[in-house]
């Protein structure tokens, strides 16, 4: 998984229906930190997902800027 800063994630909660998009701001071994607003938000690698499949949990990178 190549992550960098600047790329974005999309939350996979049904809830949020594609309202909640965090930018990433630093890349760690484990923990990708984003900005989402004013705030900084910790994500595990583990939850982020780039493979395409549609999931109801973690996050999704944002491949297409139009979704963004």
């Amino acid at each position: 998984m190549d992550l960098q800063a600047g790329q974005k994630l999309r939350d996979n909660d049904p809830r949020m229906e594609g309202k909640r998009i965090i930018v990433i701001e630093s890349v760690g071994q484990y923990i990708v930190v984003c900005r989402s607003g004013a705030r900084f938000v910790h994500v595990s690698k583990s939850r982020i997902h780039t493979d395409g499949k549609p999931r109801r949990t973690g996050f999704d990178l944002v491949t297409d800027p139009a979704t963004a």
